[in-house]
């Protein structure tokens, strides 16, 4: 993760937009917080490496929610691709789990999405750990602790536009529960 920020791509205007729109994210969804270079966005992908730049969740929040009406700059839309994992989870009775994305969830909401998924926060010392921020998703959004599940590889990097503007890492995972267990834990 460079010591570069994503906000030097964005105008004065911009600058303006996201925080008008934090603002009315605050209002709708106490709870939610942004930190300065706490996210990364994928900025290269040259040489066998990913290069990514800091960014903040209102900044990025900015992109997703404005994303149909465009009012950001250029930059802002094909430039932002947030640092995620995603994952499905293979159950003990052969079935795939997916979900829809709660109608209150603060963006990217109500569509339907994978077993499990979120952003990546950047650790100190500008570290990225995908395993880490994948098994804190499993715990918060399935209930699963780190010994029920077993993480079986990557299946894929993709870069996608809106709505989500990831830099997405697809993870498969297998546990020993099975559907019914699983929908009584969450």
């Amino acid at each position: 993760v460079l010591q570069e920020d994503f906000s030097h791509l964005l105008d004065g205007s911009d600058k303006k937009r996201i925080e008008e729109n934090w603002q009315q994210m605050l209002v709708q969804n106490p709870g939610i917080f942004s930190k300065p270079k706490a996210l990364a966005t994928l900025f290269d992908t040259s040489n066998g490496f990913f290069t990514y730049k800091t960014t903040d969740f209102a900044t990025y929040a900015a992109v997703s929610k404005s994303a149909a009406e465009r009012s950001l700059s250029k930059n802002a839309y094909e430039q932002m691709r947030v640092a995620a994992v995603g994952a499905t989870l293979e159950l003990s009775d052969e079935r795939i789990f997916v979900h829809r994305r709660s109608y209150k969830a603060s963006h990217v909401s109500g569509i339907f999405d994978t077993s499990c998924a979120g952003l990546c926060f950047v650790k100190e010392g500008r570290v990225l750990d995908f395993k880490e921020n994948l098994l804190k998703k499993c715990e918060r959004e399935l209930k699963l602790k780190e010994n029920e599940v077993e993480i079986l590889g990557i299946t894929g990097v993709h870069s996608s536009y809106g709505p989500d503007f990831s830099g997405m890492i697809d993870i498969a995972l297998k546990t020993n529960i099975d559907s019914g267990e699983l929908a009584n834990r969450i």
